[in-house]
């Protein structure tokens, strides 16, 4: 049986909070090395591209985190662990939530991690 799932968090870098982002990002141990995140947060920035901010979280510690990062991120969305926000997931616009599988959304039948 699977385990209730965690939740991912993407986001847009404010290009002006770029320094702000990568102590953020840093805090949650996504990137192998500070080289690979700076490179991520500009490839990501040049492009307007989405880029993993946090990873793991409960409903709660993302919807935490979001909160207190909105001054170096913008277009928040959350993904089930391990996913990207992409044409190949399905989505929930009610939960901002990409995930995959064939049961649906996660948090409209509960199955998460709180």
């Amino acid at each position: 049986m699977e385990d209730p799932i965690r939740f991912d968090v993407w986001a847009k870098v404010i290009p002006e909070q770029r320094d702000a982002a990568i102590v953020t990002i840093r805090a949650q141990n996504i990137y192998n090395s500070e080289i690979e995140l700076r490179k991520a947060i500009n490839d990501a920035i040049r492009d307007s591209n989405l880029l993993q901010v946090a990873r793991a979280l409960s409903l709660s510690s993302a919807l935490t985190f979001i909160e207190k990062s909105s001054q170096c991120f913008k277009e928040h969305t959350f993904c089930q662990e391990s996913w990207a926000p992409s044409t190949d997931s399905e989505y929930c616009g009610k939960h901002n939530l990409h995930f995959g599988g064939c049961l649906g959304c996660h948090v409209c039948n509960g199955f998460y991690v709180r």
